[in-house]
């Protein structure tokens, strides 16, 4: 028997993890139904779920970790596969996540570590998901909820009475668009009191005009 050499060990190693990655990726896809959108990676680890997580074009992965040993593998696996941009990855520690309020749509996780839920929660938009492995293996799936405050298009028109205007009591009018309005309406009040104006004053003398025009109020004959 022919002993195995080193880099075939290795290349089988590496057929392994990929078809670990891809059968987990399998796994998300399948229990989340996200293919688009912005997904972190939180525990990205030398990158290889992260890159594996960009499943189209559609697609932004960012992959957070605490270690910074992590990240550069992680760079340099994403960079030998093309990737680096719609998937990136960033040295990251804390319990708070750098992102904004209802922006992620997926967060896939490990391990949380001392990250508490309603963090994860706070960065998801409406009906995103955390896909979370638990400490017994297992994944668990958590929905963060509509807000009742975000009002729901059920038709291309708003509702059945095509009026395009939501009920949204969470987003109010954009400040600039409020200040337009106010500036239009204030400038229309102007106007039509300028209008008003100008025709009290314009009027006596206008029926003045109108007196001398005729002849017979100067007296004259009219054949």
């Amino acid at each position: 028997m022919k002993p195995v050499s080193a880099t075939l060990i290795a290349l089988l190693c590496c057929a392994a993890t990929s078809a670990d990655q891809a059968a987990t990726v399998g796994e998300i896809l399948e229990a989340t139904g996200v293919r688009g959108g912005l997904v972190v990676h939180l525990g990205c680890g030398e990158g290889k779920l992260t890159a594996a997580l960009r499943v189209g074009e559609s697609c932004l992965v960012h992959g957070l970790d605490a270690s910074s040993e992590n990240v550069d593998r992680a760079r340099a696996h994403i960079r030998s596969l093309g990737l680096y941009g719609p998937v990136s990855v960033e040295h990251w520690q804390g319990d708070y996540l750098p992102y904004a309020d209802n922006l992620v749509n997926l967060v896939v996780a490990e391990s949380l570590g001392k990250l508490p839920m309603a963090e994860v929660m706070r960065v998801l938009v409406p009906l995103g998901l955390a896909y979370v492995k638990g400490t017994d293996g297992r994944w668990q799936k958590t929905a963060k909820s509509w807000p009742k405050e975000i009002d729901a298009w059920t038709h291309y028109q708003h509702g059945p009475d095509n009026n395009a205007v939501a009920r949204d009591a969470r987003v109010p009018l954009p400040q600039p668009l409020r200040d337009s309005a106010m500036s239009t309406a204030r400038s229309t009040i102007s106007n039509s009191r300028a209008i008003i104006g100008n025709t009290a004053e314009r009027a006596p003398a206008t029926a003045a005009t109108a007196w001398l025009a005729d002849p017979r109020q100067r007296g004259e004959r009219v054949e």
